[in-house]
């Protein structure tokens, strides 16, 4: 019986099933929604035709019929393309709420005076604005649900796109690059032929080759504090083989206890925080070195903290061009996996850049990592 019951209210397969019959209901409201509305109001009208053929209703003045249908439509409409959007998106409705009210008013004064004019019975005023302004009210529900399944079709249509765009981006992405197999087994094989000839280049392409071993890393992995900072030893070790004595770099640590399987950070963002340091700082002056310090330990309100703190002088000579990737994204990645359980502080001079880090894992923030 349980089981039945459960397959009686699960819609999963059915929801999960063809949806070219959705598809197609959701194309013809962004094609046309205004004679979508219109159709929907015509076929208002025509059931309530018919159901007022069959019980031997009253029928009301043709002229009231189409005040009515057109001047209603007319305010449901405005209401859909109108304020609806204004008031949702732009945050703009006082103008258009009053030449609403205007609308509305107008219709009540037109049919009050049609009605006066073609029947002869006596007028309730209380009982017409109240049974009118009702229906109005019924009327702007039902558009207002119209409303929200074409803001609903419309963002499954961008959806749609960017889903077919990303695909499309990952199919150049992987046809422009090697098999990350391929390039980590070669590197690790040169590494080893190596070895016999120079232990220190060995132990430089051994770091190189866990740096590129990291940066192939899915994202839909599980990535801890501890990766991150090993990779971020790697990076540092690699610039200074590359650049030798030229380099004027000081790289702090104080990380005992930290886990190595617990604190959860998003790929790369640790990283890429440090390797702006090489890509718009000045990294050779001997008056001010760049200077890096990661630090994990206790706090008094907390047991879990971790602190990343840069300082270094802008490379004032390089083009003020940007990759898009950089600080703010590495914060807007931040704010979503932690909250408010993170603080990122910049100060940014001509003369010196300095920024903060501090993420706090002691606090009970939503688990976002799992996918």
């Amino acid at each position: 019986m349980k089981a039945i019951l459960q397959r009686f209210f699960n819609q999963t397969t059915v929801i999960n099933g063809s949806k070219t019959a959705v598809d197609n209901a959701f194309s013809t409201i962004i094609k046309s929604p205004a004679l979508f509305l219109w159709s929907i109001w015509s076929i208002y009208l025509l059931m309530d035709i018919g159901a007022r053929i069959v019980i031997g209703g009253h029928f009301a003045a043709m002229e009231i019929i189409s005040l009515n249908y057109f001047l209603g439509g007319i305010i449901n409409q405005y209401w859909f393309f109108v304020l609806m959007p204004n008031l949702i998106f732009r945050k703009r409705w006082k103008l258009e709420f009053v030449l609403f009210i205007g609308l509305i008013a107008a219709f009540l004064f037109l049919k009050h005076y049609l009605i006066k004019d073609t029947s002869s019975a006596l007028l309730d005023i209380r009982s017409f604005l109240t049974l009118e302004l009702l229906r109005i009210f019924q009327f702007l529900l039902f558009t207002t649900a119209l409303c929200g399944l074409f803001i609903f079709a419309m963002q499954q249509k961008e959806k749609s796109k960017l889903e077919i765009y990303l695909e499309h981006l990952e199919m150049e992405h992987k046809s422009l690059q090697l098999s990350p197999h391929f390039v980590l087994n070669m590197v690790s094989q040169y590494s080893a032929s190596v070895l016999p000839l120079s232990r220190t280049l060995f132990d430089n392409l051994s770091q190189f080759t866990a740096l590129l071993s990291y940066s192939y890393k899915s994202l839909n992995r599980q990535n801890f504090l501890s990766q991150e900072i090993r990779a971020i030893e790697n990076y540092i070790a690699c610039q200074n083989q590359r650049f030798a004595d030229k380099l004027n770099f000081r790289f702090k640590k104080m990380l005992y206890g930290l886990p190595s399987d617990r604190l959860p950070i998003p790929k790369w963002t640790l990283i890429t925080l440090v390797e702006n340091i090489f890509k718009h700082g000045n990294c050779f002056s001997y008056s001010l070195p760049c200077m890096l310090s990661l630090n994990y330990g206790l706090s008094p309100k907390s047991k879990d903290v971790f602190t990343l703190t840069i300082t270094n002088i802008p490379d004032n000579s390089l083009p003020g061009t940007s990759s898009g990737f950089g600080v703010e994204a590495v914060n807007r990645i931040l704010s979503y996996h932690f909250q408010d359980h993170f603080q990122l502080f910049i100060s940014d001079t001509s003369q010196e850049f300095n920024l903060l880090l501090y993420i706090d894992y002691g606090g009970n923030f939503k688990n976002r990592f799992t996918r």
